[in-house]
């Protein structure tokens, strides 16, 4: 029997609607092409004087894992619901950040705890109260008490 998402695809399928894109990459295939099914995103604030230092540890800690990143920098907003509790000042907590992706196919468990460890160590070096990491299909906001590595 299908599970649940494949039971959604066919009836998608069957009322005409298919997602294009993922049949149009199906169809690349041979020893050259390589198809990540897992991806990590690291959202790393900027604003510590030592967090450069540590994103590039993070950076290097991903790249050595996964084999390569695309990084590039934004703005992270939040409200800080203790000074403004109706949210009317989230432009006011901006920040810089350092965004870091990679895809990868079952990332060791040595890759996972080298990345881990770098991110405690930024955490914990810069002072972060949490840091935003995504996986393949969720979002986390973790602690950095609650990091472990």
């Amino acid at each position: 029997m299908a599970n649940l998402g494949e039971r959604i695809a066919q009836f998608l399928a069957s009322r005409g609607r298919v997602n294009t894109i993922d049949d149009w990459l199906a169809q690349h295939r041979g020893p050259d092409v390589t198809c990540h099914v897992n991806s990590l995103e690291i959202y790393f604030p900027l604003e510590h004087p030592r967090s450069e230092e540590y994103a590039r540890q993070i950076l290097a800690a991903v790249v050595e894992a996964a084999g390569g990143a695309t990084v590039w920098e934004g703005k992270g907003l939040w409200c800080d619901k203790e000074k403004d509790p109706l949210c009317q000042k989230v432009l006011d907590y901006a920040e810089r950040v350092m965004v870091i992706k990679a895809a990868h196919s079952c990332m060791s468990r040595e890759d996972a705890e080298r990345v881990a460890r770098a991110l405690k160590e930024a955490m914990e070096g810069t002072e972060q109260s949490a840091l935003g990491i995504s996986g393949t299909n969720r979002f986390y906001v973790i602690p950095t008490s609650q990091i472990r590595a």
